[in-house]
């Protein structure tokens, strides 16, 4: 009996490794009902049989155990894969989106030209700015266009930050 639920438990193994390996090639049914469920039923199945029987348990109650495992890991994997699939993903970020960033010189801005780095989408990104005024190492910049996906038109921020509190049409 014990080789039985051993190999039911290996069943289920296979199909989670290969649902995982083979990504949806195998679906049939409700989404709620997917193989790497179907995997974890049958692997919970066998492992709890397995457990039980080996434990000296009446037959009755082995498969009692192994049914009531084999539902708790099938309901678990299915809220888990259902979660998954219905993720939310933010959007890729497009380069009109860069602008208004603001940033840090680490190669001083000097002729027109030099590199920011500037978080974007929660990774730090290394620009090439081009800027009409000089600015230092370490100097702070607000990115007013995009010239390429890897070159900025920046404005030193404490100017940038001047040309937009000015009230319109004075001086």
């Amino acid at each position: 009996m014990h080789s039985v639920f051993m190999g039911i438990a290996v069943l289920g193994f296979g199909l989670i490794i290969g649902g995982l390996l083979l990504d949806d090639i195998f679906e049939f049914g409700p989404d709620w009902l997917s193989v790497p469920v179907v995997g974890s039923a049958l692997a919970a199945f066998g492992i709890f049989g397995w457990v039980t029987g080996s434990a000296g348990t009446a037959a009755g109650i082995v498969v009692a155990v192994s049914l009531a495992g084999a539902v708790g890991f099938a309901a678990l994997a299915a809220v888990i894969t259902l979660r998954l699939r219905d993720g939310h993903t933010d959007a890729t970020p497009r380069a009109e989106d860069l602008i208004g960033i603001e940033g840090r010189v680490v190669t001083p801005i000097d002729g027109g030209l030099g590199e920011i780095l500037a978080v974007v989408a929660g990774s730090q990104r290394k620009l090439t700015a081009h800027c009409e005024q000089s600015v230092d190492f370490g100097g702070r910049v607000v990115i007013v266009s995009v010239l390429s996906d890897s070159s900025v038109r920046v404005v030193e921020h404490d100017r940038f930050w001047e040309q937009v509190d000015q009230p319109r049409g004075r001086s």
